[in-house]
Formats: structure tokens, C-alpha cells, sequence
């Protein structure tokens, strides 16, 4: 099949252009040669419109750009404090939003991309650009640390590049161009999901990454959120995030040495970093939208460098924090987004195909020495309508890999019951349970629980187990009781 032939139109101030002496590039150059590179590989061929601005004067306009405006099926507006004064930029920005040919003021404002070369700190500026766009797409070309209030550029005014991330953002911007140019000129999508997904604002020294998961999750067809950046009031910042999250269906946390910046609370209330305002708010999700989850990532050996921050990772890391949905990943940022995208793939094929009725039996794993206490609990758990799958193990060799793959496909979850004595055994098997898991396309068996006497279970941790559950022999039946709960939530779809 062709690809889609897509005019873009580039509208920019002239000052955002300027080449210092001694130059060929600026700042506009270097943005369109990095999109002439990347548009390719998103599926789309491009037919650029882009006057000269820098050969023409300033005041120069004619019927010829606005045809060239019209006739576009992207708007790409470089936005700086330059841009809304001069008359000519909003001239054509007013000019795409009205032409009635193309559709109305609403659809056309979702053809609008913004560029953000840098913010516009003057809100007197700010209010020149129109009204219809504020609640546009933002690609920002520079980070904020938001606790020194420092502004970093991706792009030196010679047109170098001057940080990394200019790259991500070119890509993520890339991506957007071709999904506005495939609602108008439709291929096929590579994911048949309308799906949205919240990635949370990370603290400063998580900004590439979070960029880098943006990117590949627009690039699969993804929607991501939040559509701009979070307020900085407070109260403000909470309905923002919260409204964005009403959209989603997982949330993703990518935790840092540091905790982020703190909103501000005009009313003189304590308030949160913005790492643990958005997952505070996402746990919230979790209660009111059982299939909702959130995906956490932390490098292995992060050591962070504030309190509340290292308080925050060692509640993950020990589990406490971790609700029986959530997926906490230590390993490689690779693999982190391998099982967000296996998760997505999963809500894909259950929300596309019928799910039978039947509930599917529970793998119930334990050592040979355990087998009385298993039985007990294997009677409590068939007394309430669930067939087990009973598997006894004690070292873990290729053929006892072999029977655990075998039943793990054929179950949603898996219980591994675990002694004080045989916590690696434990780990272990839950290891080789979570990697069978990533490995199939419907992510089976979901749900990974240890299930342990009261004293154990607290003490006992792992990254590759999503439910952990306590209890005491003789005396199963709350422990039942939680374990069909949370089956019942980590399973629908």
C-alpha cells in the first residue's frame, strides 16, 4: 500500500530563524531537516510548505500562503514569545482554524501541533495566541527543573543540539504528525486499540526516559497522556490529573533519585511532590476503576538523594506500598516497556474477543513437605467453585520448568505457597512464572501470589509477584475470601 502524501505547513517568527554568523542552521532548520529524517519511518511522505521567512520582510503576506495554509493537512506552529507578536504567524494560525472548506473550528484546532521552543513567561503574550488551541497538543523542545525553576533548550540558538532528548521529542512529534495525517488519509493502524494511557511526569532526572516510553507508546498507535504539562497550583493540578486518569486505562511511574518539583498551594495547605501526587491519584483510580493498574519502574540500586523519595521506592521495593494490580519492575527500562506493551496487547485480545464464563483453575505451587497444608487449602478454595491445579515441587531442573510453563498457560493465576525456610525456592519459581507471563501475548497467569503464614508473608519480597496473601492453616477462609477478590479485579479486562 502507498504511503500517505501529507502537505505540512510550518509556521514560524522570524527571530526563531536567525543563523549566527559563521552558521548554516537555525533553530527552524534543525527542526525541519530532524523531521525530514524521521516522518519517513512513522509510514507518511511529506510535501513541506515552509516560506522563507527569513528572506522575506516581516510584513510580507499573500494569497499564495494563505492557499498554502488551506490547503494543508498538518499546522506545525513554532511557539516562542516571538511567535504570537507577529501579526503575520497568527495571521495564518487564525486563517487554518476558519477555513470552513476544511471542517470546522474544533476539527481543524486538532490539526494544530505546537512546537514550544521555549516558554512564553508573559501572560499578556501568552493571550495573543487564539483561544481554540490551549487545549492542544504541546511538544516541548526544552525540560524545566521545576525546583530551580531553570530553563534547559534542546536546541542552541546556532541550531547545535544541545541535549539529547531532542531526539525523543522529535520522534514523539513525528509520531503525532502521522496519526493526524492517517485520520485524513487512513492506512492501517498498527494497534486496533483506542487506547489511552497516562505517563506521569517524572522528576527532572527521569526526563529522557520518559520521553523515550511517550514516544514508543504513540509510535504502536497509543494515546498518551497527559495532553500537556500539570499545573503548578495545587488544587488545579489535582483535577487536571485526575480528569486525565478518568481517560486511561494504566497508569506509568517512572521513579527518579529525586521526587519532583511541589505544586503550590495558594491556600497554604501541605502538599506533594509531583512523583507521589500521581501515583497518590492513581491508587485513587484503582478504587473506583477495578481494571486499572499502574506500571512502576525504578533502575536497580537507585539510591535517591531525598528523603520523602527514598521513603517512597523502599514502600515499593519491600511491597508494602504495592497494591495487588500494580507491577514494580526493577529490571532494564527495556523490559519495563516490553511488559507495559504485553499488557496492552492482552486488554487488546480480551477486549476483542468474547471471554467464555468459565473461570479458569488456579495453580497452586508448594513444596513436597507442604503437601497437608496444600490439601487444606486446595478443600477451601474447591468449596467455593474453583478448580485447582495442584503442583509439587522441590529443586527447580529443566523438566520442572517444563511442567510449570506446560500448566501456566492454562491458568490466570498462580499461587506459590512459601515457608520461612524456602524463600529462594519462592523466588525462583515466581521468577519463572513472571517470565512465562511476558512471554505470551495474553500475558498468563496475571495474577503471581505468594501465599505465606501471617510472619513470613510480611517479611517476604519479590519483583515478580503481584498479590502477596497471609493467613494461618485451619483458618483459610478470609484468606480465600481476599484471594477471589483480587482475582476477580486483576483479571477483568
Amino acid at each position: 500500500m502507498a504511503k500517505p502524501v501529507a502537505q505540512i505547513f510550518i509556521s514560524y517568527a522570524h527571530l526563531d530563524n536567525v543563523r549566527p554568523q559563521g552558521y548554516e542552521m537555525g533553530w527552524v532548520d534543525r527542526l525541519y531537516n530532524a523531521l525530514e529524517i524521521e516522518l519517513p519511518t512513522h509510514g507518511i511522505e511529506v510535501h513541506w510548505w515552509r516560506d522563507k521567512r527569513d528572506l522575506l520582510p516581516e510584513n510580507y503576506f499573500d494569497e499564495t500562503i494563505l492557499n498554502a495554509v488551506s490547503n494543508s493537512d498538518a499546522f506545525l506552529a513554532v511557539v516562542s514569545p516571538a511567535y504570537p507578536q507577529r501579526p503575520f504567524c497568527i495571521k495564518e494560525l487564525n486563517h487554518f482554524l476558519n477555513d470552513s472548506r476544511a471542517g470546522t473550528v474544533d476539527q481543524q484546532r486538532h490539526r494544530v501541533l505546537k512546537i514550544v521552543k521555549r516558554p512564553i513567561a508573559d501572560p499578556q503574550i501568552s493571550r495573543i495566541l487564539p483561544e481554540q488551541i490551549s487545549g492542544s497538543g504541546e511538544f516541548l523542545f526544552y525540560t524545566i527543573d521545576r525546583q530551580t525553576r531553570k530553563v534547559v533548550l534542546f536546541v542552541r540558538p546556532t541550531g547545535e543540539i544541545a541535549r539529547p532528548e531532542f531526539w525523543d521529542a522529535i520522534d514523539e512529534l513525528a509520531a503525532a504528525v502521522a496519526r493526524t495525517v492517517n485520520q485524513i488519509k487512513p492506512r492501517p493502524k498498527v494497534s486496533q486499540l483506542d487506547t489511552t494511557v497516562y505517563v506521569a511526569e517524572p522528576s527532572e532526572d527521569q526526563d529522557q526516559n520518559y520521553r523515550t516510553i511517550r514516544s514508543e507508546l504513540m509510535s504502536n498507535g497509543f494515546r498518551v497522556l497527559p495532553s500537556r504539562r500539570i499545573p503548578d497550583d495545587y488544587q488545579e493540578a489535582l483535577a487536571f490529573i485526575d480528569e486525565q486518569l478518568s481517560q486511561c486505562i494504566l497508569s506509568i511511574h517512572l521513579l527518579g533519585e529525586k521526587s519532583g518539583y511541589i505544586p503550590f498551594a495558594a491556600t497554604g495547605e501541605i502538599t506533594k511532590p509531583i512523583t507521589r501526587l500521581q501515583l497518590d491519584q492513581a491508587e485513587a483510580r484503582c478504587q473506583v476503576n477495578r481494571s486499572f493498574r499502574r506500571f512502576i519502574w525504578a533502575r536497580q540500586s537507585l539510591t535517591p538523594t531525598q528523603a520523602d523519595q527514598q521513603t517512597l521506592v523502599s514502600g515499593f521495593e519491600s511491597g508494602n506500598s504495592l497494591l495487588p494490580v500494580d507491577e514494580f519492575v526493577t529490571e532494564p527500562l527495556e523490559l519495563f516497556k516490553n511488559a507495559v506493551l504485553d499488557h496492552l496487547h492482552r486488554h487488546e485480545l480480551l477486549s476483542t474477543h468474547k471471554q467464555s464464563n468459565r473461570r479458569s483453575p488456579i495453580l497452586l505451587i508448594g513444596r513436597p513437605a507442604d503437601q497437608s497444608i496444600l490439601q487444606e487449602l486446595s478443600t477451601s478454595l474447591s468449596q467455593v467453585g474453583r478448580e485447582i491445579i495442584p503442583m509439587s515441587l522441590d529443586a527447580i531442573g529443566p523438566e520442572e520448568e517444563a511442567r510449570i510453563a506446560r500448566y501456566a498457560t492454562q491458568v490466570d493465576t498462580a499461587v506459590v505457597f512459601l515457608t520461612a525456610t524456602h524463600e529462594a525456592w519462592a523466588q525462583v519459581v515466581l521468577g519463572k512464572l513472571y517470565t512465562i507471563s511476558m512471554a505470551r501475548d495474553d500475558a498468563r497467569p496475571g495474577v503471581r501470589a505468594v501465599l505465606a503464614r501471617n510472619s513470613v508473608a510480611n517479611a517476604f519480597n519479590s519483583h515478580y509477584c503481584n498479590l502477596r496473601l497471609s493467613g494461618e492453616p485451619k483458618s483459610w477462609e478470609s484468606t480465600v475470601r481476599e484471594l477471589r477478590t483480587h482475582i476477580d479485579r486483576a483479571t477483568r479486562p
